[in-house]
């Protein structure tokens, strides 16, 4: 398969803006398009504004240089995640950059409606109702709260040393679909111990910096909602905890579980990129006037 640099994947949407009222680029690859497609259909229905292809540009230091260096005046808005750095040095703004206010794009997609919605769609043999007996949405994200956003708590200190830190995946703290606190204090203390070692702060002073930011960031379900990956730890959490109750292996990729809750996810938590986009593209309307 022909792989394209970012500069020719941004100038690929040159040749189909024809078709869109606004560009749009973002984070993610070719075959997240659909998903975006699907999801800005719903969110922009009824402005009039039409936007058939999304230009996927890799990762969020490809997009933001992208954005940097666009002369086009055509209408565009180039969307990255909100990522750790909403629980650190938040990134910089610049015009047309438009940063989600939440960790990730999937952290919008993950709702009680949304959920027993897809499930009822690709469960070949419980019916939604049945499911909703099975599976208590509500305790089951309860379940999440106080470890990933520990968790979390722990990367961000990570990424104020630092710079960087070691996103994993869900799977690294889970037993048999649950959160398994031996591996999650296990992880923690890799955490800790790394930065430890190649910072050289104490125990002490890093068990200071993480009351900090505990402090800051408080075990709510909207901040497991905003702050904890919806890509690496609260999607793969729900599929993961909801197999093991319903006793499905639902072999669909991570791509895939992305649009189908696309299909059915609250439209409300995004009315801020909604919003952008609407002002990106009266702007440019105005400026052509």
């Amino acid at each position: 398969m022909i792989e394209y640099t970012t500069a020719a994947n941004q100038l690929c949407s040159v040749f189909t803006q024809y078709r869109n009222t606004i560009n749009i680029y973002t984070e993610d690859e070719q075959k997240d398009k659909k998903f975006y497609k699907t999801l800005f259909s719903r969110l922009l229905e009824n402005t009039g504004i039409v936007i058939n292809d999304i230009t996927p540009l890799g990762s969020c230091s490809h997009v933001i240089e992208a954005c940097s260096q666009d002369t086009d005046s055509h209408p565009k808005l180039y969307i990255v995640d909100g990522d750790i750095h909403l629980m650190t040095t938040p990134k910089n703004k610049q015009s047309h950059l438009y940063v989600l206010d939440r960790y990730c794009i999937e952290n919008f997609l993950i709702d009680k409606d949304s959920y027993y919605k897809v499930f009822d769609d690709l469960d070949f043999e419980h019916e939604e109702e049945r499911i909703k007996e099975l599976v208590d949405y509500d305790n089951m994200l309860n379940n999440a709260i106080n470890p990933m956003i520990e968790l979390f708590c722990h990367f961000a200190v990570s990424q104020d040393i630092f710079g960087v830190f070691r996103l994993k995946h869900v799977t690294q703290i889970m037993k048999g679909g649950m959160i398994d606190y031996t591996k999650l204090i296990n992880e923690e203390a890799y955490v800790k111990n790394d930065v430890i070692s190649h910072s050289g702060i104490t125990s002490e002073k890093f068990h200071q910096l993480l009351l900090e930011k505990q402090a800051l960031y408080s075990a709510t379900s909207e901040n497991l909602q905003k702050y904890v990956s919806g890509k690496s730890y609260l999607m793969p959490y729900v599929i993961e905890y909801t197999k093991g109750i319903l006793n499905q292996n639902i072999g669909i990729t991570k791509e895939g579980w992305k649009y189908h809750f696309s299909k059915y996810c609250q439209l409300e938590p995004l009315e801020g990129l909604k919003m952008a986009i609407i002002q990106e593209v009266s702007s440019s309307v105005s400026s052509i006037e």
